[in-house]
């Protein structure tokens, strides 16, 4: 009996720690799109550093804004966000915003 109980906590450990890493993925996700799209309204509106607003959004997702590149008038951003209860390592995500960007495939 002891032994259903401890592989029931091992099971259950696992899958909070995976739904945990999921829902950090999908956040961070969010937050790239989300840098993306302000990138591309800073670029559009004729700001000298679309990615000044894309890294001051990202501040408030406690993300890091690896890579900021524009292409004509999209802008690609690449997010790093620290993994759920200490974990050591980031997630990165990517994504694609602007007049152009539609169906490119960008987004990770």
């Amino acid at each position: 009996m002891l032994m259903v109980l401890c592989a029931a906590v091992v099971a259950l450990s696992v899958m909070a720690l995976a739904s945990s890493v999921l829902v950090s993925r999908s956040e961070a996700r969010a937050a790239a799109d989300t840098a993306a799209v302000a990138a591309a309204w800073s670029l559009r509106l004729g700001d000298a550093d679309p990615c000044g607003a894309a890294r001051d959004l990202l501040g408030r997702y406690d993300g890091d804004l690896t890579v900021c590149e524009v292409r004509g008038e999209d802008v690609l951003i690449e997010v790093g966000m620290p993994m759920p209860l200490g974990m050591s390592s980031f997630t990165r995500v990517r994504a694609l915003a602007g007049p152009g960007s539609c169906g490119d495939g960008a987004s990770d």
